[in-house]
């Protein structure tokens, strides 16, 4: 309630009016078929959790995080641009973009230090190493992984 999902700008007959409204019930209708607010659409976002956290991330060189709460405003904002972004670079290899969800695990956001939502870090090898400052737009996102540095196996090669 009291979100925004469009400005109408048509005719302010009853009749338009009325059509309008239907209209957006059924795009709304539409978008939350067998999707409940904290699932992601696609499989492209790794879900953790208290008992994954540590061992997928510490096998993955860059992951981006995002902690979330299902009812957060920003979070549903931001979210189908993480998933864009998820899916653009589900095969760069040795990234991956992950998300928390703070309602169910409070344990492990409060020990990742999550203080509103949605938080955003960067993790190396499992090893917190940033908070996440760019736009959170799909571009912003994939920007961001665009500006670290080389990977570490790619720069020993090199030496070799």
């Amino acid at each position: 309630y009291g979100e925004e999902i469009e400005e109408y700008d048509g005719n302010r007959s009853k009749e338009d009016i009325i059509q309008f409204v239907k209209k957006n019930d059924e795009d709304k209708e539409m978008k939350s078929d067998g999707e409940s607010e904290g699932e992601w659409k696609f499989n492209v976002v790794q879900e953790l959790k208290q008992d994954n956290f540590e061992t997928t991330l510490a096998a993955i060189e860059h992951s981006l995080v995002m902690f979330y709460a299902p009812w957060c405003g920003h979070c549903k904002s931001t979210k189908p641009h993480f998933e864009d972004a998820a899916m653009k670079m589900q095969d760069e290899g040795n990234k991956i973009m992950a998300a928390v969800d703070c309602t169910v695990e409070t344990d492990l956001c409060g020990t990742e230090n999550v203080q509103g939502y949605p938080t955003i870090k960067y993790y190396n090898y499992g090893s917190y190493a940033m908070d996440f400052e760019n736009s959170r737009t799909s571009g912003g996102f994939i920007s961001f992984f665009d500006q670290l540095p080389p990977s570490s196996t790619t720069d020993k090669k090199e030496e070799l």
